[in-house]
């Protein structure tokens, strides 16, 4: 593990995109690489609108990622009608939510079962909307706070990311 000068481990790691590492101590600090002026916002409101706006921006990325995977393996045929109007689904925005209704439940959430996981953003979902959260084959990007929306990007499969707590004087572990 990296250290600072002084021997301490740090407490976040993010990897970029472009495979830069990030060492950081705080969850805000390596949010201030990844999202641009998100150091130079003074409130959490800010803070919060500059989360969603990226996670969305990922969630968007992520979603054609996982399109282009299952065409390129054979799973998803786009010329296919079936699979045309899938990929519609998947490819809707991703700032409002989606209600997956099915016949036999109208008006009420029905799991997500396609062949390509459904990337989301929680706060397009209750209780952020009155859109109850899918279920079933679902990525969600949480962008409510920092260390959640972090720890997202991981389990998103978007950005590695790892996290310490920090050392006690009591424990001198984590």
């Amino acid at each position: 593990m990296p250290t600072h000068p002084d021997g301490t481990e740090w407490a976040h790691i993010l990897v970029l995109s472009d495979g830069a590492v990030v060492h950081a101590d705080t969850a805000r600090e390596a949010l201030t690489e990844l999202i641009p002026g998100y150091g130079d916002l003074n409130s959490e409101e800010a803070r919060l609108a500059a989360r969603v706006r990226h996670a969305l921006d990922l969630a968007a990325q992520a979603q054609r990622a996982r399109i282009d995977e299952a065409v390129l393996r054979g799973r998803l045929d786009p010329h296919d009608p079936h699979d045309a109007a899938l990929v519609q689904v998947l490819s809707a925005r991703k700032d409002a939510g989606m209600l997956l209704a099915s016949p036999d439940a109208p008006g009420r959430q029905a799991p997500w079962r396609g062949t390509v996981e459904l990337v989301l953003v929680t706060t397009s979902y209750a209780p952020h909307t009155e859109v109850p959260p899918a279920q079933g084959r679902v990525v969600w990007f949480d962008p409510t706070g920092e260390q959640v929306f972090l720890t997202s990007l991981h389990a998103a499969r978007a950005h590695d990311y790892w996290a310490a707590e920090p050392a006690t004087p009591a424990t001198g572990g984590r």
